[in-house]
């Protein structure tokens, strides 16, 4: 997954307000006589930070600042989205995150692993709760019912929040279409294999990317239409493996793992060294994750959560050809090439970009499908 430039998202920030602030303002009111069973507030105090009145300054935010700022400024909001975590990523299979963790599956470790899970996304907002429920822990039975009496008044909260976020009602298509132009995101973060190609239909751009909710909105309605949960994806990304599985996978605007994971190619024992020289396509490719312990449970989750592993293996052809050239044109041979077009005063970058078809420069993973691939097939194989 390749990180998203914030500048990106910013750049649209003063567009985004003009189409969106006055309609969130004008729809506030509509939550001013709807309660939230969590504080015993009306919803509308989710938007007034403790003034009593609507906050101008936290709509903006909601609309065009990153999520982690909203939170560190606004106690409710983290409130907020603790709580739609706690719900959304509860589904987890203890048994697989134990043996993840290489730990014993008795139950002292189920037990243990159920409390850090609720101490990550605790809250003000579920203290109550949790004191009905304060054997949660000792069973699946138990933290079920838990996590079902919070799901319950974060679902009526949220039914009353899309009043004012309705991302169906009030992001039409065609604004759609030309924000996705604006961000001009070339690339699938996700999987760094598909254009999201921009294009001009009858006088309007138009774009194939996807607009996916990183925290779906219907979960976390309060950031539906909040532009640093967006994320441009390609379609099979979003629409057939991300979906809304509740996993915790890193997010695209916060972190990429291009530098903690690399493209392998793997060897069967029937193999010849002639699948090296790119001669034929006897191997499979794998990615590799460089860091381990708790850090690397995201990246192998999304990694799974998109198939990336077995996806990649229909780029092997590719590869081949990227080994080959590697193999015919050596680092001698680009030396001449270099020289003999010494008048042009051509970069390594331009080199790589006359050979490969890419520049190999890491920040520009995002620019070229495959980007990451080549990267790691040329400068860590072999």
């Amino acid at each position: 997954m390749i990180k998203i430039s914030p500048d990106r998202i910013t750049s649209v920030a003063d567009l985004y307000l003009a189409e969106m602030e006055d309609g969130i303002k004008k729809r506030y009111k509509d939550c001013i006589h709807s309660i939230n069973t969590f504080t015993q507030q009306p919803v509308s105090a989710l938007l007034e930070n403790g003034t009593g009145i609507l906050d101008d300054q936290l709509v903006r935010k909601l609309l065009t600042a990153s999520l982690e700022d909203i939170q560190n400024q606004y106690p409710d909001i983290d409130s907020y989205m603790r709580t739609c975590q706690l719900v959304y990523y509860s589904g987890f299979r203890i048994n697989k995150e134990l043996e993840r963790r290489e730990t014993s599956c008795k139950q002292v470790k189920r037990m243990e692993y159920r409390e850090k899970y609720v101490d990550t996304y605790r809250s003000d907002w579920i203290e109550p709760i949790l004191k009905k429920h304060h054997n949660y822990s000792k069973s699946k039975l138990f933290f079920d019912r838990f996590i079902d009496e919070i799901r319950r008044g974060i679902e009526v909260l949220n039914i009353n929040l899309n009043n004012i976020f309705n991302y169906e009602k009030y992001i039409k298509a065609e604004f759609r279409h030309h924000l996705l132009n604006r961000i001009g995101i070339d690339v699938c973060p996700y999987c760094n294999r598909q254009f999201i190609t921009q294009f001009l239909d009858k006088n309007k751009f138009k774009t194939t990317a996807d607009l996916d909710h990183f925290y779906p909105k219907s979960q976390f309605t309060l950031f539906s239409l909040s532009i640093f949960n967006f994320v441009p994806s390609c379609q099979i990304c979003n629409s057939r493996f991300k979906l809304d599985k509740g996993i915790k996978i890193l997010n695209p605007h916060t972190a990429g793992f291009d530098q903690d994971t690399y493209f392998q190619i793997l060897l069967g024992p029937n193999t010849k060294i002639d699948s090296l020289l790119g001669e034929d396509t006897d191997f499979e490719l794998e990615l590799v994750t460089s860091i381990t312990g708790l850090e690397s449970i995201p990246i192998h989750n999304n990694i799974e959560l998109f198939n990336l592993n077995k996806v990649y293996q229909s780029h092997k052809d590719y590869v081949r050809e990227l080994l080959y050239k590697k193999n015919a044109y050596s680092e001698a041979y680009k030396a001449d090439l270099k020289e003999l077009l010494s008048s042009l005063n051509l970069s390594d970058k331009e080199l790589n970009l006359f050979q490969y078809g890419f520049t190999l420069e890491p920040h520009e993973f995002g620019k070229r499908p495959l980007s990451k691939l080549a990267y790691d097939i040329i400068h860590r194989n072999c």
